[in-house]
């Protein structure tokens, strides 16, 4: 039988435990969750900007994953990457990522795996 996924921005609910207790549990909000059989299989950010945005992501991937056990892949899309310099008319473009960021996250902390699509 073919698994039905389903796909919807909300918030999920980690429980978090402690001495094998479950005292309360975390709201983590997301713009993109699919979900099959009723399981979280992934988890997307949409962002406007990478420059102050790109950090959060990785943080939130590392705690979900920690408290609930799990490997749920987390991905971004970021709307706009990138930024005007320069002054009329010399107009030009640079990207936002941070400089060795994105790298030393992914090789450090929790891989995220990127993904151009133009």
């Amino acid at each position: 039988m073919a698994s039905v996924e389903e796909y919807h921005d909300g918030v999920v609910s980690v429980p978090v435990i402690a001495d094998g207790e479950e005292p309360f549990k975390m709201a983590y909000q997301h713009d993109l969750i699919v979900e099959s059989q009723g399981q979280v299989r992934a988890v997307g950010s949409v962002k406007t900007s990478s420059k102050d945005r790109l950090d959060k992501i990785f943080l939130d991937k590392f705690l979900y994953n920690r408290l609930t056990n799990a490997a749920t892949p987390h991905f971004a899309i970021f709307l706009k990457g990138v930024q005007r310099k320069g002054r009329e008319p010399h107009f030009g473009v640079h990207t936002t990522f941070l400089t060795g960021h994105f790298k030393g996250y992914t090789i450090k902390r929790n891989p995220i795996r990127r993904r151009l699509l133009l």
